[in-house]
């Protein structure tokens, strides 16, 4: 059964950081001018004297999980509420800003670690789970808001299990299949190469020898032996072997 080393696992942990920095930060470029400026930003620099453009973006972010944010508010009480979609919402397109990065830390980690067949590659994926879920923890708790007697931030319970599990287990995991795949198809494309090129040196070789033997067939045995060396190997300098083109099977 597949395993991963502790240091492994290190690596993916750390390696499991990346993507969600990048996903905030790509959020971040997509809706921060138009959070900076919305009602809400308004409202909140209006009575805490500081604008929370950072901590909306995070809602945006983990709304892009599927992750709601809860308002709690003394006299309309708890809601719930998502900033994609609908109307007034942003683009459904930002759903895809959490996946693209962690299926491609799926990859990199599955390359790193020199992972051979899908499963291991898989498994492989699965290392960047915990450094996924302790960022979205800690964002969880920094994205919250707090003006006066009125809090809003991501829902921690979904934050956890969507965000920072399902998400990277699932995305990344199937970018850990599918890092294997390609490195494969490499391999034996040098394989296929270095096949080729045996072959082509060995057919040199017999056409080396034979044009020897046809043309010497009157020489002396010393004469003959000492003139085919001579040629052979000018013959093999001077030939190419032909570059190649690999083609997936089927």
């Amino acid at each position: 059964m597949a395993s991963l080393a502790p240091r492994s696992i290190a690596t993916g942990s750390l390696v499991g950081t990346l993507p969600w920095v990048v996903g905030y930060a790509i959020t971040y470029l997509l809706v921060a001018p138009n959070l900076r400026d919305s009602a809400l930003n308004r409202i909140i620099e209006t009575l805490d004297g500081a604008p929370a453009t950072h901590e909306l973006v995070g809602w945006v972010f983990y709304n892009a999980h599927f992750v709601d944010v809860v308002l709690d508010i003394p006299i309309l009480g708890s809601q719930t509420t998502a900033y994609i979609g609908g109307d007034t919402g942003f683009t459904p397109a930002l759903y895809l800003v959490p996946v693209v990065p962690l299926i491609a830390a799926g990859a990199l980690v599955s390359r790193q670690q020199a992972a051979t067949d899908p499963a291991t590659g898989g498994l492989a994926g699965l290392s960047v789970v915990p450094g996924y879920l302790v960022l979205t923890m800690i964002g969880g708790l920094l994205f919250e808001i707090t003006v006066g007697g009125a809090t809003g931030g991501p829902d921690l319970t979904a934050a956890i299990i969507l965000a920072g599990v399902v998400y990277p287990a699932v995305c990344a995991g199937l970018g850990g299949v599918g890092g294997p795949s390609s490195k494969t198809n490499g391999n034996r494309l040098r394989t296929r190469r270095s096949g080729l090129i045996a072959s082509v040196t060995r057919s040199d070789s017999l056409l080396s020898r034979f044009d020897c033997r046809r043309r010497l067939s009157g020489c002396r045995p010393s004469f003959r032996r000492q003139w085919c060396r001579r040629r052979h190997h000018r013959t093999l300098r001077r030939r190419r072997v032909p570059s190649l083109t690999w083609r997936p099977d089927g």
